[in-house]
């Protein structure tokens, strides 16, 4: 199919490289290694994830990342065939099959491994199979071999992903609507049972691995109980809260305005139309509006989020919702074309009309691949923050890379699951690392760190824990934070010197770029990339007080471009109170480099100052300047020309 080539080709270039945290880099672990996924565990998957990898293409996690991307371009062809299924011209189809494949969410999430692609593929195929099934039922056996693909496809889209159920009422309502029971064969009920339900020994797979020791577990099956609730997960009934009546205006506006970020008001006025023009087919109507409404309330209570999840970028429970309205929008616009092309005899301003649509047409396709490129450019180009959550792309790779290469021999690490998978990739899947005790999750340090201690191996911390302030001796190495039993007293001997003395107080006595996880004299950087960079601190004596850092990135002019302000050093976790004299702290920061960034010399410039409540902060001067500076300015490196 054309429109699916076309989808693949848009999307090639942004598919995801390598290893990404969270879910996404579970899934590029666990089909390889044939682990055991967090609950339903997602068989199908999982089996067809393992034969993906044995495409000779890129990196394992490359190859997760694309599998994606095909089945994106399956699910454009597929709303292209449903439209065109309800009576919509080629053109008006390959419009609504386009403006899905352009939305921001689902060009995301078909960009990267994980589930969500595959899912809303299942979706748009029952969809069109249902609907195929109903308009080829003139046909006579033809329109069983519809009927049988379905039960097939139900069967094989509940071994994937469970919100499948929520399309299943919709089903049951066609199919009794176009059937009534009393012409319903029964002689064919056990066949489609039977197709609807071999698929689900798939699941069998997780209780024969599970038994087997698999590399990475992440749900442990040992015995019946522990398989029953991985894929059936029924704790996960407790996150769904119901809203309030009195919110439901709300959430209705605020679904709005997903659907508007997803398609612009030219996509919601279209799908609009697409929606009056199936006023005459109740049956179809009702079938495609009750996905819509099943999975737009899915999203609103699964997980409690109400309100804040429909302004949530990455919520994609409501792919289907807006694979829905996808479809109304390639109807609205075969209803539009045909009525620009009907109303008026004189050729010229049916023709003049006509060029309007294209160009309020190509006008919202413009606007949602520019705001979808965006998105994905920004979150995968990001520079870590204290907290390490939405690890993606280029920020996920850094991470682990660094964290690895900077890491003692047999040291505990300690984790998040954002961090942890990307972490585990590289051990399971690329090899590095294996002395390292990689684990999750992070809020049970103190046990791990008395562990770490009687073993006598090193402990880290991956990001910013509250819990943690009030610890001593803490420094980072990379982006690792270190809990130590004794001070540190020794730096990198590659450090830039620096000996830049604030206020007879904090001596910042060097400093020294990371590429790659090594220390490196002079990054080499390009425009959009992240500038990594340490600073190593020592004491002038004992301090009463709590300093903050706050370091920034200033070009040829000397002005500004990005900046990082941490209330402690060490991610924010070590108050300068507790340090002893003589202790060197080594402070990891990231800051990224704009796009737009001309060639030429860059400089990396420290400030250290006191909160004082009330917003009032007092910066530390430089001991020997005149006039007193307050800003350490350190040594330049260039940034290359294209």
């Amino acid at each position: 199919m054309a429109l699916g080539a076309a989808t693949l080709l848009l999307y090639l270039p942004t598919v995801s490289p390598g290893v990404e945290g969270g879910d996404p880099g579970e899934f590029q672990i666990v089909p390889y290694v044939l682990g055991i996924p967090h609950q339903t565990g997602y068989p199908l998957y999982l089996l067809l994830g393992k034969l993906w990898t044995l495409l000779p293409m890129g990196s394992i996690a490359y190859r997760i990342n694309f599998l994606s991307t095909v089945f994106a371009a399956l699910t454009s062809s597929l709303t292209f065939l449903t439209v065109r299924t309800l009576g919509a011209g080629r053109i008006p189809s390959a419009i609504g099959g386009l403006a899905f494949a352009l939305s921001p969410l689902f060009w995301f999430w078909s960009t990267l491994a994980g589930v969500r692609s595959m899912a809303v593929f299942f979706f748009a195929l029952l969809i069109w199979l249902a609907l195929a099934w109903r308009a080829q039922l003139t046909q006579g056996p033809r329109s069983e071999r519809w009927l049988d693909g379905l039960a097939l496809s139900l069967g094989l889209a509940l071994t994937h992903h469970r919100t499948i159920v929520l399309a299943m009422p919709a089903l049951a309502l066609l199919m009794l609507w176009t059937r009534p029971p009393l012409r319903v064969s029964l002689r064919r009920l056990p066949r489609l049972a039977l197709l609807s339900l071999t698929p689900l020994l798939l699941y069998l797979y997780l209780w024969i691995r599970g038994s087997m020791d698999p590399p990475l577990e992440v749900f442990p099956v040992v015995d019946l109980g522990s398989f029953m609730n991985l894929i059936l997960a029924p704790s996960a009934v407790q996150d769904i809260v119901l809203p309030s009546p009195g919110e439901l205006p709300r959430l209705s506006y605020h679904l709005l305005q997903g659907i508007a970020s997803q398609f612009t008001v030219m996509g919601i006025v279209l799908g609009a139309m697409g929606v009056w023009r199936m006023r005459h087919r109740l049956p179809e109507l009702a079938f495609l509006s009750f996905i819509f409404g099943a999975t737009a309330i899915f999203a609103i209570v699964y997980g409690g989020y109400g309100l804040a999840s429909l302004q949530r970028e990455l919520i994609y429970f409501l792919l289907p919702t807006y694979l829905v309205f996808a479809i109304w929008i390639g109807l609205g616009a075969d209803s539009l074309w045909r009525g620009l092309t009907q109303w008026h005899p004189d050729p010229s301003l049916r023709y003049f009309g006509g060029a309007l649509l294209v160009t309020a047409i190509s006008w919202m396709f413009f606007q949602q691949a520019h705001t979808s490129y965006q998105s994905i450019e920004q979150a995968r180009g990001a520079p870590l923050d204290l907290y390490r959550q939405a690890l993606r792309g280029e920020a996920a790779r850094r991470m682990a890379v660094s964290s690895l290469r900077q890491a003692d021999p047999g040291a505990i690490v300690l984790s998040d699951w954002e961090q942890f998978t990307a972490l585990r990739y590289y051990q399971l899947v690329e090899g590095w690392r294996p002395d390292l005790y990689i684990n999750y999750p992070i809020d049970g340090w103190p046990e791990w760190l008395e562990r770490a201690r009687a073993e006598g191996r090193a402990f880290y911390l991956t990001r910013h824990l509250p819990e943690v302030v009030g610890q001593r001796f803490l420094t980072s190495e990379g982006p690792l934070v270190r809990l130590q039993t004794r001070a540190s007293h020794a730096i990198p001997e590659d450090s830039l010197p620096a000996a830049i003395n604030f206020g007879d107080e904090l001596e910042l006595i060097g400093y020294s770029y990371l590429q790659e996880g090594r220390p490196a004299r002079a990054p080499r950087l390009r425009p959009g990339s992240v500038l990594s960079a340490v600073l190593y601190w020592r004491p002038k004596r004992p301090l009463a007080e709590n300093y903050s850092i706050s370091i920034r990135l200033l070009d040829s002019s000397d002005q500004p471009i990005a900046s990082v302000d941490n209330l402690h050093p060490v991610l924010s976790l070590y108050p300068t109170s507790l340090w002893e004299p003589g202790e060197i702290v080594s402070d990891y920061y990231e800051l990224l480099l704009p796009p737009g960034a001309a060639p030429g010399p860059y400089r990396l410039a420290v400030v250290v100052y006191q909160r004082e409540g009330e917003g009032r902060l007092t910066n530390l001067s430089i001991v020997g300047t005149d006039p007193p500076q307050e800003m350490a300015v350190l040594a330049p490196f260039s940034i290359p020309g294209t």
